[in-house]
């Protein structure tokens, strides 16, 4: 989970992670070329499609949702602002080898202070990937989802069913 936008941004530009990059504003520039066909009066396309997400949230998401610019986005909405003030129990999950994310996506410190919030970083799961085989087609991170909710619950003293 990329809480902190500003630093995960600096990754995602990073050569090795050139083709996913593409894959995303590939994509999300055929969405807003979409969009522009529905409501031109409020979407424009820009001469050149946006090639990074700086781009792309200056043009399109900062404007359109009141935000300055793409920095002030990504400051006023990463989650990383938010965690030392969650009041329920909450767990962050993310791999060790998700090249996207910086060091400030492992928020250790907080994970270490903030008795509501838990960290995990497994060493391999990719971009929020987790997959594993299974006969009944339940990702790990369901399964690791669940069961924190279930302790979470068990520790209340609330019933939970299978």
């Amino acid at each position: 989970m990329p809480c902190d936008i500003a630093t995960a941004n600096v990754e995602i530009d990073k050569w090795k992670n050139r083709l996913y990059r593409w894959r995303f504003m590939h994509s999300l520039n055929a969405k807003m070329r979409l969009k522009a066909e529905l409501w031109p009066d409020l979407v424009k396309m820009p001469p050149a499609k946006p090639g990074h997400f700086r781009d792309f949230d200056n043009f399109f998401t900062a404007p359109l949702h009141g935000f300055a610019d793409a920095h002030d986005y990504w400051t006023r909405c990463g989650s990383i602002r938010f965690i030392p003030h969650i009041r329920v129990p909450a767990l962050m999950v993310n791999a060790q080898d998700d090249t996207f994310l910086s060091p400030a996506c492992y928020p250790v410190g907080i994970a270490e202070k903030h008795p509501l919030f838990y960290l995990e970083t497994p060493t391999h799961g990719g971009h929020v990937g987790f997959v594993t085989s299974s006969q009944d087609g339940v990702y790990w991170s369901e399964r690791r989802a669940w069961k924190f909710i279930s302790a979470q619950a068990s520790d209340r003293g609330i019933e939970h069913r299978q």
